[in-house]
Order: structure tokens, then sequence, then C-alpha cells
């Protein structure tokens, strides 16, 4: 996962020497990487026009420390469109580190750094985020890491189980650590998984399942080519075709989470077939 903070500055291009050719690197004159906040072998994105490549910064040549300028090898030269004279804007790549290889989407998703204490159905730890990674690397296709999410809910979270007396509804990190959860908290929990991979997905609650039977009931549900199919690890089917349901928006989702976690400890239904 990683962010840029935007602190940047104007250089003036040079010709690259010689022996810098093709190794994708950025040769920074002294003030600017100061400015920037970067040493020499830190990454940083040098962009013109619209087009960006991101680049190791290495210490200017004597000669150039405080003219405002910086070397770049031929091929980002050619990459970038440019000459040896134009005007680059070079700006310092700043990486938050969360030990996985997440892929959020941020047309739908911002990331939210929150304290721990606080009650957030969708939950994302690192080794929640590094096990949802590893089974959807599986799979190429969007429905197919949406399926092997699936699997892996289903495989190693136990509906309902052997609750222990005095414990709440749980959120998804909470729920994978159990490894048990009622039909509620393992949505939650396929959510949380499904987003951390790029995939949007919403909580569902369900008033009518597939056999048209009225049931206080809730999934997960997954958007594969702009069409929300259904994700029951409590009934054990991917694609399963509810006839009454609500796809929750993060707001709703919330109040209910909040509001079943105030009721104290859970009552756990009969294990669904």
């Amino acid at each position: 996962m990683q962010l840029t903070e935007k602190r940047a500055t104007k250089l003036k291009v040079l010709s690259a020497l010689s022996a810098d050719v093709g190794k994708g690197r950025i040769r920074l004159e002294k003030t600017a990487r100061q400015k920037l906040g970067v040493s020499a072998g830190e990454t940083v994105s040098v962009s013109h026009s619209g087009q960006s490549v991101t680049l190791r910064a290495f210490k200017a040549d004597k000669d150039l420390v405080g003219k405002g300028a910086c070397r770049l090898d031929a091929g980002t030269r050619k990459q970038l469109g440019l000459s040896s004279s134009g005007i680059v804007e070079v700006s310092a790549v700043i990486q938050l580190s969360v030990s996985i290889n997440a892929v959020i989407d941020p047309r739908e998703y911002d990331l939210v750094v929150v304290e721990k204490t606080a009650e957030n159905p969708f939950q994302i730890s690192s080794k929640l985020a590094k096990i949802a990674v590893a089974e959807a690397n599986r799979k190429r296709s969007p429905k197919g890491k949406a399926k092997a999410l699936f699997d892996w809910v289903h495989d190693n979270i136990q509906y309902g189980g052997n609750r222990p007396r005095g414990i709440g509804y749980r959120d998804s990190v909470e729920t994978k650590i159990a490894g048990e959860g009622v039909c509620g908290e393992m949505a939650f929990l396929y959510v949380a998984m499904a987003r951390i991979v790029g995939l949007k997905a919403r909580y569902v609650i369900v008033d009518r399942d597939f056999r048209d039977q009225r049931v206080n009931h809730a999934c997960a549900g997954v958007y594969l080519e702009d069409q929300l199919i259904l994700v029951d690890p409590a009934y054990h089917t991917f694609d399963i075709h509810h006839r009454k349901f609500k796809s929750l928006g993060d707001l709703q989702a919330h109040a209910a989470f909040r509001s079943m976690r105030a009721q104290g400890p859970v009552r756990v239904p009969v294990q669904l077939q």
C-alpha cells in the first residue's frame, strides 16, 4: 500500500552521464534533495505533461549544486517527451508500510487511520490483509478472486460455534481471530477482505432467503461487472439468489453494527443448513 505526498520542486533537465543511461535513476543537486527531504538512494517521482516515472535519487555532481538542475538518462527523457533543456517536476514519494501488497480501489474507498479501539465492522489487520491478498492472488479474474475469498471464509470461519458467554457482536478482525461468527460477522469479514484486494463489496441484509422464507439474516455482496453477486458463507453458497434483500451503504452498515454490538452478548442461532 503506498501513499504519495506532494512535496515537489521544478528542475531543469540536463543530459545524463553516459554511465547513467538506462539505469532508471536521477541525479539531484543537494538543494533539491534537502527541499524534498530525500537522501541519495531514495525513490522519487519525476513528471512532465501528465506523464510520470519513478526513479532512484543520486547525488548530483559538484558542478550542479545550487543550479536547480537534474540529470535524467536518455530512456527517461524519451518516456517523458523531454529534451535536455526541458523542465520537470520532481516530488518525493512517501510510503506507508502496511507489510502487504494491497490494491484498494481509490475510486470507491479511502484509507482511514483510526485508533484500534474504534468500533468499525470492516477492520483490517496486517495478518488479515496478507491472507486476503494471498488468497486472491491465486486467481486472475475478479470473479475468481471473489470466489477464492469466499472459500477461505467458508473453510476457516465456523458458523456460530462455541461462542463464550458475554461475547458481543464481532468486527471483521475479531471474527477472523475467533475463527467463528454468525452470518453478519462473516459478512463483515468477507467485505473487508474483498475491499483490500480491489473488489467493491457491501454488507447486505436479507429479509427472504433463496427459499422465500422470512429470515433475519445478513450476507455479503460483491460487484462483478457492475452486477451485485450475493456471497453467503453461512448458507455455504457463493452467488446465492436470495429473494428479498437490501445492500447497505457504509453509513447504514456501521449503524447496524454499532446497534448490534451495543445489545451485548450474541445469542447464537441454530446452525444454518
